[in-house]
């Protein structure tokens, strides 16, 4: 991956030796993926590969970079930009002629819609998908499956239809040599956020030679963790976190997030401390790209307040409703930290109640987490859990009870009899 960087960076001072601005702008999507892969930011060189083009008129360069774009405000919840750029993207496409893009802006689209019209995203997402095999551009249609199933999950599909989905879009990609792609861990996400564990398991035991190996890691460690304890997940997230620097040659923001919480399950809180110092250089964007509950157990648990507060600050804001549990969390979080436990346990409350609008199951792996590590660490700390946990805590046994998850209902039956 960094021989790649080296050669693409040397193409590209060669392209602006030239003055040649499309070359230059393809040569900085090119490195905008190396940089993904490394979990590195990508933004800037997405936004430099649009400027560089921005006032040549309609080019697949320019429209390709819009996409891109919108591809990296998706996750983030940017969810009005988002649509700001997803129509000229789409527009552009469409007077290019190019179904490949327009595969790729009808995407977006459904990206954006996914919150409030998500059966109208299922169908945008379904047509991209289909101009892409039509068109015959391998990854666009790999991506566009992935779009397909995160838009099937908010439209309530069943649990057949999406796996049957996610299925057949690895199925496509591994006919045609894509052996690395989002798809891979998608199963094993999908049953470990509903509470069937065993399947989330099964799943995650398969990807054992992929990019996606930490995903695996992670999801074995949050089971392993709710079934058997800290200890026996300790271990999976501190691989998790070498795997990580094996992919990116270097230690990432994945990997010390991964690392910090592997060493506070191991209650070696220097080493979490440390981790978490390793996650500073780099902004609060960045580090909150992916929404990781374990990085808001480890901080709040650890009372790291500067971090507390810069990150619930950058959670908040976002529109994607995805992201509203998440900046509650964080809430949350500062309220523990603060020693409020009656507010942390109503704001957790809260996430509960908004969970099970959101999400047929209600409260997922990430959040049962969160309240179990707050509740836990409450009375550890001579708190009391008043009658502001009794949502919170109702959802995350229903959850654990569905998952199986034998450590947690222990420590539930612990919390309850105290």
């Amino acid at each position: 991956t960094h021989h790649a960087r080296r050669a693409l960076q040397r193409t590209l001072e060669h392209f602006r030796a030239s003055g040649d601005r499309r070359g230059q702008s393809r040569v900085l999507l090119l490195l905008s993926r190396v940089a993904r892969v490394l979990a590195e930011p990508a933004t800037e060189l997405v936004e430099e590969a649009r400027k560089v083009v921005e006032d040549l008129g309609d080019t697949p360069e320019l429209a390709r970079a819009l996409i891109t774009l919108g591809n990296d405000l998706a996750p983030a919840g940017r969810i009005t930009q988002l649509r700001e750029i997803a129509e000229p993207a789409l527009a552009m496409a469409e007077r290019l002629n190019d179904k490949h893009l327009i595969a790729g802006a009808l995407s977006l689209k459904a990206a954006a819609l996914v919150d409030d019209d998500p059966a109208e995203a299922v169908r945008l997402a379904l047509r991209s998908r289909d101009l892409a095999l039509e068109a015959g551009v391998v990854m666009r249609a790999v991506m566009s499956y992935f779009t397909v199933v995160f838009a099937m999950e908010r439209a309530d599909a069943s649990p057949a239809q999406v796996v049957r989905m996610i299925d057949d879009g690895l199925a496509y990609a591994r006919r045609h040599g894509v052996e690395n792609n989002a798809l891979i861990p998608a199963a094993a996400y999908y049953h470990l956020n509903r509470g069937d564990w065993d399947s989330a398991l099964a799943a995650a035991q398969q990807i054992t030679k992929s990019e996606y190996l930490d995903n695996a890691l992670e999801i074995r460690g949050r089971i392993a963790e709710g079934r058997d304890g800290p200890a026996a997940a300790s271990a999976l997230y501190a691989e998790q976190a070498d795997a990580w620097r094996r992919l990116a040659g270097a230690a990432s923001i994945p990997a010390h997030q991964a690392a910090a919480y592997a060493a506070l399950l191991r209650a070696d809180d220097a080493a979490a401390r440390a981790a978490l110092a390793e996650l500073r250089p780099s902004s609060a964007d960045q580090v909150l790209f992916v929404t990781d509950t374990r990085l808001l157990i480890s901080t709040a648990l650890l009372a790291e307040r500067e971090d507390l507060e810069r990150y619930e600050v950058a959670s908040r804001g976002r529109e994607a409703k995805l992201w509203i549990p998440y900046a509650l969390a964080w809430s949350a979080a500062r309220a523990f930290a603060d020693g409020d436990a009656a507010a942390c346990g109503r704001i957790l409350s809260s996430v509960a109640e908004l969970l099970r609008v959101y999400w047929p199951y209600g409260l997922d792996t990430a959040y049962a987490e969160v309240t179990l590590a707050f509740a836990r660490a409450t009375l550890r700390s001579g708190g009391t859990l008043g009658p502001e946990w009794d949502s919170a805590l109702a959802g995350a046994r229903a959850f654990a009870e569905r998952a199986k998850a034998a450590w947690w209902l222990a420590e539930l039956d612990t919390l309850r009899a105290r």
